[in-house]
């Protein structure tokens, strides 16, 4: 009897053996993500950042954002519009010549990120063996995110439309048709050769190392010309300026002439991040005009905002603002995403709240935006932990931007009373 089904189980296994590979090509729900140290190299431009998900290569979208990694043609471009990915194809005029950096790969590969869920956003490419070309949503099955944010996309999906390759220098796609490569000056990446001198097996010790180096090397711009720096750094212009004919790639160039703007902070820690395959993004507000991080450790995502720990004129070093939760992150800032829970419209029924009994950090922050809506001068607001919430510039500037706060010239200050336990605000309209 047993013998009987021997033949018939072979036969079964062998018939079954080919679709295997098929099957395990698209990831599923409940998938983790884990670190790769192959480069993606779009074109001509190498990249570090790949991830694999059920022993397949996918690309974190954000190494296509055009960012500070690169002052160069990048053959393809990812942006985030009308709630949705687009990747686009971009043209490169025939003869020029490009400015590369060759990121250093410092990732140790196979170390886990996390469980992956299929993206909540669509993720369209151009199809460019339609003319006119048309934008072709990709299938959920290729399209992943990493608790909600860090979208991901599977490489050889995108090798149907750009093409695909691989070989011991890692993966390639968009390569030039004739298969000539473009005339490239290779650029020494600052960044990642500062990276891989401060990492550590400690994933938080190395992010921190990442944030104090920028911060004890770079001068925000606006200190620039500050008396401090004219005594003690009267080179600075002149640095600048060589280091613009040295230098083409924005990073590069911020970090060589040690002064730079937000953005260019937060470009530079998500460089550093995104090649050690740390997952980070950057977080933009308009209401602030500012740009910082956000970045995966241990299953959750915190802020960092370099710029804000390096406060100058005379040079400082603070922890502030590194590893910060949404949830105190909402003090001092605001931004739009899912994780800064302020609505965006104003509603009536926060004046019912009692200012002297606020149970949360939502109540204290819909309370103070119903205080300045009815335009009070001085109010006081009491949480039920005594100095729990506090903070008042990421309310009061979400006030101004979406619920008719007077912004121009509105002054206010506050102080914890620790007697009656409350915050005591004052407010000057303009």
């Amino acid at each position: 009897m047993k013998k009987r089904w021997i033949p018939l189980i072979l036969s079964l296994v062998l018939y079954l053996a080919p679709a295997a590979p098929a099957a395990a090509a698209e990831a599923s729900p409940g998938q983790a993500a884990y670190t790769s140290d192959r480069l993606l190299w779009a074109g001509p431009i190498p990249l570090a950042g790949l991830v694999t998900i059920n022993q397949e290569y996918y690309l974190p979208l954000e190494l296509l954002k055009e960012t500070g990694k690169a002052d160069s043609y990048i053959p393809l471009a990812a942006s985030l519009s009308s709630g949705e990915y687009h990747i686009r194809l971009q043209d490169r005029r025939r003869g020029e010549t490009l400015n590369v950096i060759k990121p250093v790969v410092y990732a140790t590969p196979g170390l886990e990120l996390g469980p992956v869920t299929p993206a909540a956003i669509p993720v369209k490419v151009q199809d460019p063996r339609t003319s006119p070309q048309q934008a072709v949503t990709l299938p959920a099955g290729s399209v992943y995110q990493l608790a909600g944010y860090y979208t991901m996309v599977r490489l050889r999906t995108l090798g149907e439309y750009y093409g695909y390759r691989e070989d011991t220098d890692g993966v390639h796609i968009c390569e030039e048709p004739s298969g000539e490569t473009p005339a490239a000056v290779w650029e020494e990446d600052l960044a990642g050769k500062a990276a891989k001198s401060l990492r550590s097996t400690d994933t938080k010790a190395t992010l921190q190392a990442f944030h104090n180096y920028l911060v004890n090397n770079l001068t925000h711009s606006d200190f620039m010309d500050n008396a401090y720096f004219q005594k003690n750094d009267p080179q600075r212009h002149e640095r600048a300026a060589q280091m613009s004919e040295t230098y083409r790639c924005q990073n590069n160039f911020t970090l060589a002439s040690r002064y730079g703007v937000c953005q260019n902070y937060a470009e530079l820690f998500q460089a550093m991040c995104l090649q050690n395959c740390t997952p980070c993004e950057l977080v933009g507000s308009n209401e602030m005009d500012h740009v910082w991080n956000r970045v995966w450790l241990w299953g959750e995502w915190y802020h960092v905002d370099v710029t804000f720990d390096d406060p100058g004129p005379k040079p400082a070093l603070r922890q502030t603002y590194f590893l910060v939760t949404p949830e105190k992150m909402m003090q001092t800032h605001c931004w739009e995403g899912p994780d800064f829970t302020m609505p965006s419209e104003y509603d009536p029924a926060w004046t019912q709240i009692d200012p002297m009994n606020l149970t949360s950090a939502d109540q204290y922050r819909k309370c103070l935006a119903a205080q300045l809506v009815q335009g009070k001068t001085k109010f006081s607001l009491r949480p039920a932990v005594a100095a729990a919430f506090g903070g008042s510039r990421g309310p009061v500037t979400w006030a101004h931007a979406h619920y008719g706060v007077p912004a121009w010239e509105l002054r206010w200050s506050y102080q914890y009373n620790a007697a009656k336990k409350t915050y005591d605000y004052t407010v000057i309209y303009p």
